[in-house]
This record gives C-alpha cells, structure tokens and sequence, in this order.
C-alpha cells in the first residue's frame, strides 16, 4: 500500500486497515499513531518530482525508439528497392518482381 505515488492514496489506504483493524479488535479508546506516514508526508513533493522526471525520460525514449525503427524499416526498403532495381536492369519483368516479392 506504500507504491502509490500519491500521497492521499497512502494515507486513505493506512488509515483504512488501521481503522478495520481497530474496528476487529474490539477496543476503541485507543490512539494510532503513524509514523510512516509522517515521512511519508515530508517527502511527498520529492516523490513526484522524481515520479515526473522518470515519465519523461521514458516517454523520451519511447520516441527514440520509434524513431529507430522507422529508420531501420526505411534502410530496409531502400536496400531491397536497389536490388529490384538491379535485378529489372539485368532483364527481369515486372511479373517476375511480382513474383519474387510473394515468395
């Protein structure tokens, strides 16, 4: 219950299974005390921060990594547009381009 990055999320989901555990132990003048959540709270603002700065850099790298392989994709055809060009220049018809593309 401590992943969540939001802050509210954490305390609602603490606070919850505190008050159920209360609630199943019958005893109900007692105080909880939450210590994890103090920290918690201190570094709140820090954690999003990192939270935004590691979205970003893999929303970066996301694009990085379609941009390689549109690039690959489009070395690929131009590689494969030479060589039929090549082999229609040594005397092959379009039929047997045809051809040669569905095998």
């Amino acid at each position: 219950m401590y992943l969540d990055s939001n802050y509210d999320n954490v305390q609602y989901k603490v606070t919850a299974f505190a008050s159920n555990l209360v609630n199943d132990l019958g005893v109900y003048p007692i105080e909880i005390d939450w210590p994890v959540l103090d920290q918690l709270y201190r570094t709140r603002f820090a954690g999003m921060f990192l939270g935004i700065v590691l979205n970003l850099i893999i929303f970066v790298l996301f694009i990085l990594s379609i941009m390689l392989l549109y690039n690959l994709l489009l070395v690929s055809v131009e590689t494969k547009m030479y060589e039929i060009g090549v082999l229609r220049v040594l005397g092959l018809n379009k039929l047997g381009v045809i051809f040669l593309i569905l095998t």
